[in-house]
């Protein structure tokens, strides 16, 4: 998990089971009406690399859909939140 200036919290989710992961951003400004938030994981060891993205309005928290990949892949997670004021970005992507 990583925190972004305080506007909202990265998570990187991993199931072994099924060698999958996918992302989450949780919003902490508690200000999710007019406003917008996009989230995505990406793995970087093939060509392309697997991706998912997702992107809605008017939430507090969002998951990706699943990537599959191989267990010594990295794969990392970034996100977004677009406000009238301003639009806040993670600096580097979390990653494993």
């Amino acid at each position: 998990m990583t925190e972004v200036a305080g506007s909202y919290q990265l998570h990187l989710l991993w199931s072994a089971r099924c060698s999958a992961n996918w992302g989450r951003i949780i919003r902490l400004d508690d200000k999710p009406y007019g406003n917008r938030v996009g989230v995505s994981v990406y793995g970087n060891f093939a060509d392309p690399p697997p991706a998912q993205h997702t992107e809605r309005p008017d939430v507090n928290d969002l998951y990706t859909p699943i990537i599959v990949v191989e267990p010594t892949w990295t794969v990392c997670v970034t996100g977004t939140i677009w406000t009238a004021a301003a639009t806040t970005n993670a600096e580097r992507p979390l990653c494993r």
